[in-house]
C-alpha cells in the first residue's frame, strides 16, 4: 500500500475564495519514505499579510511560480497512490479537490486523518496538534 502524505499552505482558511501557495507531497511505502516533491503555487490573488506571517510566503515567492492548472499532469503522477494522508485531511483535500474541479479536472483518493488516527491509537496524549504529536511520540 502506498500513502500519499500530503500539505498545503493557503491564502486563507477555506477553500472557497482562496487559493494553494505550496504543495508537499511524500510516498510511503512499506513504512520508509519512497518519495518527496514540493513546489510553490502561484494563487489567483495576493496573499494576506497574516497568512504571510503565518507560512513564511511571500508575494515574492510565488510571483514566478507555476500556477495550479500548469501543476496538474504532475500533480496527477504524485498524487497517485492507495490513500491521501493529511494532518486534518478534509483541510488539504478540500482545497486540491476544488482546485482540481475548477480546472475540470476529475480527482478522488481514499483519506486517512493522522489527527482521527492519533486519537484512537494514543487516546492518552489529549492535544493532537502535530507539534504535540511529534513531541509526544519523540520524532523528530
Amino acid at each position: 500500500m502506498k500513502f500519499v502524505v500530503v500539505d498545503i499552505e493557503t491564502t486563507g482558511g477555506r477553500p472557497s475564495g482562496n487559493n494553494i501557495t505550496e504543495i508537499g507531497i511524500v510516498h510511503v511505502q512499506n513504512k520508509k519514505i519512497v518519495h518527496q516533491w514540493s513546489s510553490l503555487v502561484k494563487p489567483d490573488s495576493s496573499i494576506p499579510n497574516n497568512i504571510q506571517a503565518l507560512t513564511g510566503i511571500s508575494d515574492e515567492m510565488v510571483e514566478h511560480a507555476p500556477k495550479f492548472q500548469s501543476l496538474i499532469p504532475l500533480l496527477q503522477k504524485q498524487l497517485e497512490g492507495d490513500v491521501f494522508v493529511a494532518h486534518s485531511v478534509n483541510f488539504d483535500y478540500s482545497f486540491i479537490e476544488r482546485a482540481f474541479r475548477e480546472c475540470e479536472v476529475a480527482w478522488r483518493m481514499d483519506k486517512l486523518c493522522t489527527i482521527k488516527y492519533a486519537r484512537k491509537v494514543y487516546p492518552e496524549i489529549g492535544r493532537y496538534s502535530l507539534a504535540n504529536l511529534a513531541r509526544e511520540l519523540q520524532v523528530s
